[in-house]
């Protein structure tokens, strides 16, 4: 894949909202099964392409829309990077909606809408496809197997976000190890129960998320790592016991363990 070269900007100049990218159409794409259902046929997916508008990267920091900015009918696919979606409360705190990674669609809160509700921004580098929605409408309308396809892949990620919404009545360390779980994995060894997750977002923001302080967050995840649960290093992390975790969330001590209670909520 031809990489999209994302130039640096001057501190203190507003960012911009998005960088033309030239690359393959969606048949060729080499990660084309992180925004498309895998399975979908060369002409299903050719349908897809031609509702593409373009293609264009985001630096980590940068906005790809704000609240109250024009929707314009418009839908994201994540090739890669991270994002926050929040908006603000009546006095100035952040209320974050939710994260979204690769292979997730940004703007489906918005379908219907003149104004962006929430603001979107990059917490990491990141490739979108942005695409018409009226136009993939009208393509799914011509294709039974791509509509079916579609509607599979926006479920997941709907059904990921009330998973996590779920976890908002537990405790810290039921809260924190549902949200880890819950996440999309860059590897994942099933047999093994262990799982390999790049957490772009900051401590802070995933005590928002889950209405924790983030020093809770910190102390929970270094006893995590201290029972062997799972392995940070920066912003890399590792789960080394998924079953152990799985048992956390579930109220149920893991026997092996032999420890303490866990911390409780903040």
């Amino acid at each position: 894949m031809k990489a999209c070269r994302m130039p640096e900007y001057k501190h203190g100049q507003p960012p911009p909202s998005g960088r033309p990218c030239r690359d393959q159409s969606c048949q060729t794409c080499p990660t084309r099964t992180r925004c498309l259902p895998r399975g979908l046929s060369d002409s299903d997916c050719a349908l897809v392409n031609q509702s593409v508008v373009q293609r264009h990267g985001l630096l980590r920091g940068e906005y790809l829309y704000r609240t109250n900015d024009p929707v314009g009918h418009r839908l994201y696919a994540i090739r890669s990077g991270q994002f926050k979606t929040y908006h603000l409360s009546p006095d100035g705190e952040q209320r974050i909606a939710g994260f979204q990674f690769a292979g997730d669609f940004l703007g489906l809160d918005a379908i219907g809408l003149a104004l962006h509700r929430n603001t979107t921004v990059a917490l990491s580098d990141a490739l979108l496809c942005e695409f018409s929605h009226p136009r993939l409408v009208e393509a799914t309308q011509g294709s039974p197997a791509l509509a079916a396809r579609l509607r599979e892949l926006l479920g997941s990620q709907l059904a990921r976000a009330q998973t996590i919404s779920l976890l908002l009545a537990n405790r810290a360390e039921q809260k924190i190890s549902g949200f880890l779980l819950a996440l999309p994995a860059d590897q994942r060894d099933d047999e093994r129960h262990t799982m390999v997750l790049n957490l772009a977002m900051s401590r802070a923001d995933i005590g928002a998320y889950l209405g924790l302080a983030d020093t809770t967050v910190s102390r929970t995840l270094s006893r995590f790592q201290r029972l062997g649960y799972l392995r940070l290093r920066h912003r890399q992390l590792t789960i080394l016991d998924a079953v152990a975790l799985r048992a956390i969330g579930a109220s149920a001590q893991p026997a092996a363990s032999g420890a303490a209670p866990l911390l409780g909520a903040a």
